[in-house]
C-alpha cells in the first residue's frame, strides 16, 4: 500500500510523539482538526510543527501569487500567514472592496492548491509598516475619537469590519477543509495598552466566527509586553529578530508550558527615506531559525517575501521624530521583492532541509524571475497641479484633510494676505511636508521628520495668494503615536505672529490620473507638475523605473496604476514595476514630482540602493547641542554585564528627572563606538514608564549613511534595530553621550538597558547615568 505524506507524517508522529513533524499537505481536500495540547500544536490529535512565512496579498501582484508560494514552499514553509487589511477593504465607510489583489480569498485558496497551510492575522490592528497600521483614514473624521480603545467611534465599526472578514473566511477553516489553521487575536497589543477587555472583544468575535481554528495573541518578549498582550486560555506567540532562546524562556516564565510558536521572526527590516538600506546577519538568524526548530518552536519568518507597499500605503515609526517608510517593502526578505532568492534564501532552505532530514526532500524553487529593460522614456506633455484646481471647501480656520473626508494624498491650503509683511509663516500641527508657495513661487518648506511646522517667508505690497501645499507621508503604524495622525494642518496658522484665516482649501487624494488635462506648455510658477510620456513594450516583464535622471520627490502612474512613491534622498532609487501593470504596445507613465524635478525614467533589472544628502534639510551625524552634566547630576555609575541580554539596574534611591544623560566610558570590544537597541526607565514602583512623550535631546553621533542607526531608535521597542556612534568615514572615541528628555518629571528607580543584539561592537562596558528635573547645562 502507497502511504501519503500525511500518512507518513502522522506515523512518524505517532512512534516518536515528543519530536512533532512537519505539518502535511493542505490540498488533501480532507476535513481536519487542528488542536493544541499543554506543549504541541495537533493535526488529528498528533503532533505537528508549523513551519510558516509571511506573504501579504496587497503587496504582491496576483499573478505573481502562485509563483511566490512555490517559492515559500520550496524554503521548506508548509503555512503561509497573512494580514488583512482594512483600509484597502473599506476605503470608504459602508463601501467594501475585495477585488483584485485585495481578494484574499482567492489568495488563501491559491495557498491551499500549492499545499500551504494558512495563517490570518484580520486585525483590525496590523502593524505592518502599513499606513496607519491598517486603520482607515475617515475614522479621524472626529477630533477626538481614539484607535485601539474602548471609544464606540472606533469600536463599532471595527468589529463591524471584524466579523465581515471573519465570515468570509469562516468557510476556509481546516474543520471545513479549508487551509487557515490560526486566527490571531488584535496584533502586538501588548506594546501598547493593557486593557484586555478590549482584546478579549476581539476574541469573541474570533471564536463565534471561526471555531475551527486555535486563537493566539502575537507580543514581544518583554515583561511588560507579555503581561499585556496575553490572554488566559490563548496561545500566545512571541515576535523577536534574535534571542530566540531568551525569548521562550521569559515566556515560559510568565504563562508555564504552552505550544511554542513564533509570531514574527523579522529575518530583515523595513527601511526610511533617507537612511540606508537594512540587512542584518544572516548567519545570526539562521541561529535563531535553527534553534527555534530544534527545540520545538513554530517559527514564522517575517517576512518570507515582502513586496511592495505600492501606492500611498506605506507606514510610518516614531523614532524620537516622524520616520516615513520607502514604498518597497523588500525587507531584506529571503524572496526579494521582484520574487529573487537570495544567499538568505538558500541558507534558510538548507537549514529547513537539514532539519526535515530524509523524511521529506524539500521540492525544487522555480527559476529566477526574468526582468526586463527599458530604454529611457521622455515626457512631452505636463499639466500643473494648480492649474485646474478642485471645487474648493471654504473654511475660517485650515482643518485636516480626515475632516473633509479624505484620506490620502495631498491637500492644499490657499489664502489673501495683504503686505508688506516679512517674517515666521507657522502651522500649528502641520503633518507632513509642506511646501509654501507666494503668488506662485516657492519660498520655503517644512519637514515633519525635523520636527519643523515654520519657515520664513517674505510678502511686498499690496495683496497676495499664499498657498500651504501639504502631503500626507503616511500616517505612523506602531506606538502610542498612532493616535496622533491627521494629515494636513489643524492650524492655527500665523505669520509674523498674527494668525491667517479664510482659507480656501483643495483636496487631492490622487486616486487617478485619467481626468488630468495634459498638454505641451509649461505650466506657470512652481507649482507640482505631472509629466506624462509613453513607452512600447513587446513582450511585458517586471522591471524597476530607475527615478535618478532629474527627479526629485514624487510619485508614479504607469497604465494608472500607483506604483509608489519615489524621494531622491534614497535608500531607494528605482520603483518595481510588475509585468502585470503593462500590456503589449503602447504604455503610459506619469510622474508627479512636487519639488520642481525632471527628466527620464528607464527600467532596469535590478532594484537600486543610494543614499543622497537633501541640501535643504542636511544631515548631521550630532543631535542638539552639546550639554555638561555637573556632577552633582550623577546618579548612577557601573558596568554592564557582557552579552545580549537586557539587564535591569536599580538607583541606590529614586530620583526625581525628566532629563537623563547616558555616558558610556568605553565598550566591552574595546572599540571606540557605543551602541543601544532599547532604553526603558522604571517608575518608583519599578514599573516602565510609558515613551510616547519621550525625545532624543542629545547624542554625541550617530551612523546615518552607513547603516540606520540614528539615536531615536533606542525608544522604538523594536531590539534588532539599535543607536550606534558613526563609523562610516569618521570614528569619534569615547567618552559617549545621549541625553533623553522624558516629557515631564517622574520620580525614577532604574532603568532597562537592552544591548545591540547582532554582535559584540558597541556594547556598553563602564558607564555614568546623569539626571536632572530642568535641562543640563550647555557645553562650553
Amino acid at each position: 500500500m502507497k502511504l501519503s505524506f500525511f500518512s507518513v507524517l502522522l506515523l512518524a508522529g505517532h512512534l516518536c510523539a515528543a519530536a512533532p513533524m512537519p505539518l502535511p499537505e493542505s490540498n488533501d481536500g480532507a476535513r481536519h482538526v487542528f488542536s493544541t495540547n499543554q506543549e504541541n500544536f495537533l493535526m488529528d490529535g498528533k503532533p505537528v510543527k508549523i513551519i510558516s512565512g509571511e506573504m501579504h496579498y496587497p503587496r504582491v501582484p496576483r499573478q505573481h501569487w502562485k509563483d511566490r508560494f512555490q517559492r515559500i514552499k520550496a524554503m521548506g514553509m508548509n503555512t503561509v500567514c497573512t494580514y488583512l487589511f482594512w483600509n484597502v477593504h473599506e476605503p470608504e465607510p459602508g463601501k467594501w472592496d475585495f477585488s483584485g489583489n485585495l481578494d484574499f480569498v482567492e489568495f488563501i485558496k491559491e495557498a491551499q492548491k500549492a499545499g500551504l497551510w494558512v495563517i490570518v492575522r484580520p486585525g483590525p490592528y496590523v502593524c505592518a509598516e502599513w499606513e496607519f497600521g491598517g486603520f482607515p483614514g475617515w475614522l479621524l473624521k472626529d477630533e477626538d475619537l481614539k484607535v485601539r480603545s474602548q471609544d464606540p467611534r472606533f469600536l463599532e465599526p471595527a468589529m463591524a469590519y471584524l466579523k465581515k472578514v471573519c465570515s468570509m473566511l469562516e468557510p476556509l477553516q481546516i474543520t471545513k477543509g479549508g487551509p487557515i489553521i490560526m486566527a490571531q487575536v488584535e496584533n502586538e497589543y501588548g506594546s501598547y495598552g493593557s486593557d484586555k477587555d478590549y482584546v478579549k472583544k476581539h476574541l469573541d468575535v474570533i471564536r463565534k466566527e471561526l471555531p475551527g481554528v486555535v486563537p493566539f495573541t502575537s507580543d514581544g518578549p518583554n515583561d511588560w509586553m507579555i503581561k499585556n498582550g496575553t490572554l488566559p486560555g490563548v496561545v500566545p506567540a512571541m515576535n523577536f529578530g534574535g534571542g530566540a532562546k531568551g525569548a521562550f524562556a521569559n515566556l515560559e516564565k510568565h504563562k508555564g508550558k504552552t505550544p511554542r510558536i513564533n509570531g514574527e521572526f523579522w529575518v530583515g527590516w523595513f527601511d526610511h527615506w533617507g537612511k540606508p538600506k537594512n540587512g542584518g546577519s544572516t548567519e545570526g538568524f539562521n541561529r535563531d531559525l535553527k534553534w527555534m526548530l530544534e527545540n520545538n518552536v513554530s517559527p514564522n519568518l517575517f517576512m518570507a517575501h515582502g513586496g511592495t507597499s505600492f501606492g500611498f500605503m506605506n507606514g510610518a515609526n516614531w523614532e524620537g521624530a516622524y520616520t516615513p517608510d520607502v514604498t518597497n517593502y523588500d525587507y531584506g526578505a529571503p524572496i526579494s521583492e521582484n520574487g529573487t532568492l537570495t544567499d538568505r534564501y538558500r541558507t534558510f532552505r538548507q537549514t529547513i532541509q537539514d532539519y526535515y532530514g530524509d523524511t521529506y526532500k524539500l521540492p525544487e524553487p522555480p527559476a529566477q524571475p526574468e526582468m526586463m529593460e527599458l530604454p529611457p522614456i521622455t515626457f512631452t506633455e505636463t499639466a500643473g497641479m494648480f492649474s485646474r484646481l478642485p471645487q474648493p471647501v471654504i473654511r475660517k480656520e485650515p482643518v485636516h484633510m480626515e475632516a473633509l473626508g479624505q484620506s490620502l494624498g495631498f491637500i492644499l491650503y490657499r489664502t489673501k494676505v495683504n503686505g508688506p509683511v516679512k517674517g515666521e509663516l507657522k502651522m500649528n500641527n502641520m503633518q507632513d511636508r509642506a511646501i509654501v508657495y507666494v503668488d506662485g513661487k516657492r519660498q520655503g518648506a517644512a519637514d515633519r521628520r525635523y520636527k519643523q511646522d515654520s519657515c520664513d517667508i517674505v510678502i511686498p505690497s499690496g495683496l497676495h495668494t499664499v498657498d500651504i501645499f501639504v502631503e500626507n507621508m503616511g500616517r505612523i503604524n506602531f506606538g502610542g503615536q498612532i493616535q496622533g495622525e491627521r494629515k494636513g494642518i489643524r492650524g492655527p496658522i500665523t505669520l509674523d505672529g498674527k494668525k491667517l484665516e479664510n482659507f480656501l482649501i483643495y483636496n487631492f487624494p490622487c486616486k487617478g490620473v485619467e481626468l488630468i488635462p495634459f498638454s505641451g506648455k509649461k505650466p506657470a510658477g512652481d507649482q507640482p507638475v505631472f509629466h506624462r510620456g509613453y513607452f512600447n513594450v513587446s513582450n511585458p516583464k517586471d522591471t524597476y523605473l530607475d527615478m535618478r535622471d532629474g527627479w526629485k520627490k514624487g510619485v508614479v502612474w504607469v497604465n494608472g496604476r500607483n506604483l509608489g512613491r519615489f524621494w531622491f534622498i534614497g535608500s531607494q532609487q528605482a520603483l518595481y514595476c510588475p509585468g502585470e501593470y503593462l500590456k503589449p504596445g503602447k504604455n503610459e507613465i506619469v510622474v508627479l514630482d512636487v519639488d520642481g524635478g525632471s527628466g527620464t525614467v528607464k527600467g532596469v533589472k535590478e532594484a537600486i540602493y543610494e543614499v543622497n544628502r537633501d541640501p535643504a534639510m542636511a544631515d548631521v551625524f550630532r543631535v542638539g547641542k552639546p550639554v555638561a552634566p555637573a556632577a552633582g547630576q550623577l546618579v548612577h555609575k557601573g558596568s554592564f554585564a557582557k552579552g545580549a541580554d537586557q539587564q535591569e539596574i536599580k538607583f541606590r534611591a529614586p530620583v526625581q528627572a525628566r532629563y537623563i544623560a547616558i555616558v558610556s566610558k568605553n565598550a566591552h570590544d574595546n572599540g571606540p563606538h557605543a551602541a543601544i537597541a532599547e532604553l526603558n526607565f522604571l517608575d518608583a514602583s519599578g514599573n516602565l514608564l510609558p515613551r510616547e512623550q519621550w525625545s532624543v535631546v542629545y547624542a554625541d553621533s550617530h551612523e546615518t549613511t552607513g547603516e540606520a542607526a540614528q539615536a531615536g531608535l533606542v525608544m522604538d521597542n523594536q531590539p534588532t534595530t539599535y543607536w550606534h556612534t558613526k563609523w562610516q568615514g569618521d570614528n569619534p572615541r569615547h567618552p559617549h553621550m545621549i541625553v533623553l528628555d522624558l516629557g515631564k518629571v517622574q520620580k525614577l528607580s532604574g532603568f532597562r538597558y537592552l544591548p545591540r543584539q547582532d554582535r559584540e561592537n558597541g556594547r556598553i562596558k563602564d558607564y555614568e547615568v546623569y539626571a536632572s528635573p530642568k535641562p543640563f547645562k550647555p557645553a562650553k
